[in-house]
């Protein structure tokens, strides 16, 4: 009888649970080739950074050498880790492109404050 509770399958000890229902918990999102960099980031920290924090797996499939292509970012793991994972990677594209639509307009003009240098 305890052989029954405790033995079960000896595949499952290997698989660790993300194996187990592999298309439910795997996802691809389109990344615009200009921000594949920004994902996996130098030396592929930013993408660790993103895998540590959801607990999902992150793969970028790179079939193709152009960078202008969008490329497809696999994301595997529980349903909900996936869903985490793909609120993160998201949510680093409008970082980035907050932070461009801000920085040429930032800074500008700040006109004088004194009257108008008007030549007779």
């Amino acid at each position: 009888m305890n052989e029954i509770t405790s033995g079960g399958n000896s595949n499952s000890s290997s698989g660790g649970g993300s194996m187990m229902g592999g298309h439910p918990g795997s996802v691809e999102i389109m990344i615009p080739g200009p921000k594949v960099g920004l994902i996996i980031g130098k030396g592929g920290e930013t993408i660790k950074q993103l895998q540590e924090k959801s607990g999902a797996k992150m793969v970028v499939i790179q079939d193709g050498p152009s960078q202008e292509q969008e490329k497809p970012l696999r994301i595997t793991g529980d349903p909900q880790k996936v869903e985490y994972a793909k609120q993160l990677v998201y949510e680093l594209i409008a970082e980035k492109e907050m932070q461009m639509f801000r920085g040429p307009r930032s800074g500008g003009g700040g006109g004088g404050s004194g009257p108008p240098n008007d030549r007779p």
